[in-house]
């Protein structure tokens, strides 16, 4: 691979602030349009540099030609190139210029790279091209409850207590069994009353028992 075309830029802005003012536009996440630019073949490797009024350079990177731009909308032409290699610092002005751009409502469009560029090893990747936040999700309507059920009429007539269920009933008799099982069994005699026919019936026992001994005799 042969030297890069070096490329040294000249805007005339008096700091980092106005030139983002005036053209950020021209600064996306993984590309930049090199405005006043004459052109280059396609996929020519280049080395530049923007230098502004105050002797700064926010921008120093490597790249690859990509295509012209034509100017249009009072915005100047020039040659578009995509980001290979670049340092800490002009990654932040990238940054700078690509929020700026959303701030104005100038979304930046990604470019497609060209299929033989190849990062070197090394080299600093640029991130991916800028992708606008998703509007926040609306929340989904409130779910109206659902009306209150009125409670099931009872089929007692008045002024009777409402049955028992079945299965409160079950528990019920349950527990009064548990407990009767768990109480103390007491036994008390019970009183039994003489027969009214008490001398009759003791009269024939010794009836009895007297013709036993004669007989026995």
């Amino acid at each position: 691979m042969g030297s890069p075309v070096i490329l040294h830029l000249t805007r005339p802005y008096a700091n980092a602030e106005e030139y983002l003012e005036r053209e950020a536009w021209s600064i996306d996440t993984r590309s930049m349009v090199l405005i006043g630019q004459a052109w280059l073949p396609t996929e020519t490797d280049v080395a530049f540099d923007v230098t502004l009024a105050d002797g700064s350079k926010p921008i120093r990177a490597e790249a690859k030609v990509v295509d012209v731009v034509p100017s249009s909308e009072g915005r100047p032409g020039g040659l578009r190139v995509r980001f290979r290699r670049y340092g800490a610092a002009t990654r932040a002005f990238v940054d700078r210029a690509v929020s700026a751009r959303w701030s104005n409502g100038d979304a930046p469009v990604a470019t497609p790279p060209p299929s033989s560029v190849r990062p070197e090893r090394g080299s600093v990747r640029p991130p991916p091209a800028s992708v606008r936040p998703p509007a926040s999700v609306r929340p989904p309507a409130s779910v109206r409850p659902p009306a209150s059920v009125p409670p099931r009429a009872s089929s007692s007539p008045p002024g009777q207590p409402t049955p028992m269920p079945a299965w409160e009933e079950d528990r019920t008799m349950r527990f009064s069994r548990a407990t009767a099982l768990a109480a103390p069994m007491t036994h008390e005699p019970n009183d039994v009353s003489a027969p009214t026919n008490r001398d009759v019936l003791l009269e024939r026992l010794r009836k009895r028992g007297r013709e036993s001994e004669g007989s026995g005799g």
